[in-house]
């Protein structure tokens, strides 16, 4: 089975970097304005872009160190595909490394997917430094 995998350095305490993955607040900062839920082990979190979007169930938080997830619902392609965020101090900011592992194939759609992930770990790492990310509806469009 095909993963996604992208590796970023942050110039940012790692704190801020968890915050930005753990909280609703943070991830309507870089990935979609549209969050609901409470960033929770064991709770769900629903993503809009703008009226669909995957459920989420929070499988681990560990502070400063591991968000992990498993899309439930909505994205057919997502579903039961596991999303981990591991970071690491590193030189005075923060190494992330994102994954979304449990691809059925390698699709057209996870190649759209690679390239979204990318576009979004930068809106992070915009965030994360500068206070503002690019998060959808504002993202780069890679559509026709």
């Amino acid at each position: 089975m095909p993963d996604i995998v992208h590796k970023i350095n942050i110039n940012a305490p790692v704190e801020k970097v968890y915050d930005a993955v753990s909280t609703s607040e943070g991830l309507k900062g870089w990935w979609t304005e549209h969050v609901d839920g409470e960033s929770k082990e064991g709770e769900k979190l629903t993503f809009l872009f703008p009226e669909t979007g995957p459920v989420m169930e929070v499988l681990e938080l560990y502070t400063n160190e591991l968000v992990k997830w498993k899309c439930t619902g909505s994205v057919e392609e997502w579903q039961d595909t596991i999303f981990t965020f591991e970071m690491e101090e590193k030189n005075g900011g923060c190494e992330l490394l994102f994954a979304q592992s449990g691809w059925a194939d390698q699709s057209d759609f996870f190649a759209h997917c690679n390239t979204k992930w990318a576009v979004f770990m930068l809106s992070m790492k915009e965030y994360c430094e500068t206070g503002k990310g690019k998060a959808f509806p504002h993202d780069i469009n890679i559509e026709k």
